[in-house]
């Protein structure tokens, strides 16, 4: 059934290219209001082998907010594009807090605990990672020790 099919497809593949975002942004057409569709396709122009600027994903993101305000997966999408593409950590921040108000589970949680770690803030770095459900995932494991190590944070510059 259009167009989770195509979506499912597209998340199995092991490498995307351009024509996936092709694909992707052709059924933004005939569904318009699939906030799904939208953050799969931000998430896609991300890592396809084209050379698509961020600021397109920022703008999938946001469309597919416009379709459900609630959409937990686009606000977490938006925190990791607001972090690691623009050192916006407040705004990232806000928005992996309010994916995991609407249902995010631990990678929005460990993308709380690296820009509050990357903030200076390490002991709410450290109550994000121990509300996370699965403590053996390799990403937690990584970011439980960075935030340890202080490889987030200097204490004099916040930009790192």
């Amino acid at each position: 059934m259009e167009p989770f099919d195509t979506i499912d497809r597209i998340r199995l593949k092991d490498r995307h290219a351009f024509e996936d975002v092709q694909e992707l942004r052709s059924l933004t057409i005939s569904f318009p209001m699939e906030p799904e569709l939208w953050d799969v396709l931000g998430d896609i122009m991300q890592i396809c082998d084209s050379e698509i600027p961020i600021q397109e994903s920022v703008k999938c993101y946001r469309q597919a907010l416009k379709c459900d305000p609630t959409y937990a997966s686009a606000y977490e999408s938006l925190g990791w594009a607001l972090d690691s593409h623009f050192n916006d950590f407040d705004n990232a921040r806000r928005n992996f807090e309010i994916a995991i108000s609407y249902g995010a589970g631990d990678s929005a949680r460990i993308g709380l605990a690296r820009v509050l770690a990357q903030m200076g803030e390490t002991v709410d770095a450290n109550q994000s990672l121990a509300e996370c459900d699965d403590k053996t995932r390799a990403d937690w494991i990584e970011m439980s020790r960075e935030i340890r190590e202080g490889l987030w944070y200097s204490g004099d510059d916040k930009t790192m």
